[in-house]
């Protein structure tokens, strides 16, 4: 018999199970994410004969639109599914059934981030569609040192005086942005520490810098102070921008760089970098989605 439903507390033992099969964590990456980020009534499951099959976790958050205000929405983390029972729609299942409970919150649209092609035109099939782009510059130390060049401001070592939440919001405001929490934000400096990542702030700004196996540092996301309407801001958003940089290439050594930026950002790298899909999202209501610009999703907690 096939049951879907919200997950509880007794089936942790197989929901962990699924996760560390599935992404190949280990036992303190499966431990940091359920101590961090499950919650009983945001994990959908689904049940075969009342065993765990598959399961998908969602994540409150909101989409702005074209009057910058919260529109609320769900971003689904951590789909996955056992081996033995894929390709026999209980994925698909666990998605309408997720989809379900998300209406019934309230929230007016659901998104998420294929590890894929393949999974794309999964999502595709169920009513998904093409939504977040991302710009992807990729230099090597000397490159990215060129177009900084000589930066000098005031860099701080903590988070205490930056209010996050208004710096990204600054930063990321544009119709069908992803707005996150100074929460959320929060728990991505988390985990990216747990994974031996640097975390780099300036007076105005942060930036996530993720050492990948390759040797490479992929800084996650960035975001500073964008305060244009302010007649007496100091520095320019470039300027903001390059500060940061700055400091990332004086704490964080390595000899390439992978930089996701908004698309809006790509005159700061002329001639270097590429446009890439980043992030699907389906409207509830089965409305279409119309949007002008080039949404940024950001914090996908890879």
């Amino acid at each position: 018999m096939l049951n879907l439903k919200l997950s509880n507390k007794r089936m942790l033992p197989e929901l962990k199970k699924l996760y560390q099969e599935s992404f190949c964590a280990s036992d303190s990456e499966v431990d940091f994410f359920f101590d961090n980020k499950y919650r009983e009534e945001n994990c959908v499951v689904c049940l075969l004969e009342g065993k765990v099959v598959s399961a998908l976790h969602m994540l409150d958050t909101f989409i702005l639109n074209s009057d910058r205000e919260k529109t609320p929405a769900y971003y689904f983390y951590a789909a996955a599914t056992f081996p033995q029972y894929r390709n026999k729609g209980f994925m698909r299942k666990t998605i309408d059934y997720a989809n379900s409970v998300a209406v019934s919150k309230g929230q007016e649209f659901s998104f998420l981030m294929p590890a894929n092609e393949n999974l794309c035109k999964f999502y595709e099939k169920i009513g998904y569609k093409q939504f977040f782009k991302t710009f992807f510059v990729k230099l090597n130390c000397a490159e990215l040192k060129k177009n900084v060049g000589e930066c000098k401001g005031n860099f701080q070592a903590a988070t205490a005086q930056l209010n996050l939440e208004k710096i990204r919001f600054s930063f990321y405001n544009q119709e069908g942005d992803v707005f996150w929490s100074e929460k959320d934000i929060n728990f991505a400096f988390k985990q990216n520490e747990f994974y031996n990542g640097q975390n780099v702030f300036t007076d105005d700004g942060y930036a996530i810098c993720a050492r990948k196996d390759d040797g490479c540092v992929e800084i996650l996301e960035l975001a500073v102070l964008n305060v244009t309407e302010d007649v007496y801001k100091i520095k320019s958003l470039k300027e903001s921008v390059f500060l940061l940089l700055s400091k990332v290439l004086q704490n964080v050594r390595a000899k390439e760089y992978v930089l996701r930026l908004p698309c809006s950002l790509s005159d700061l790298f002329y001639g270097h970098g590429n446009f890439k899909n980043f992030g699907m999202i389906k409207n509830l209501s089965g409305g279409k989605i119309l949007v002008n610009a080039t949404p940024y999703l950001g914090l996908t907690l890879d």
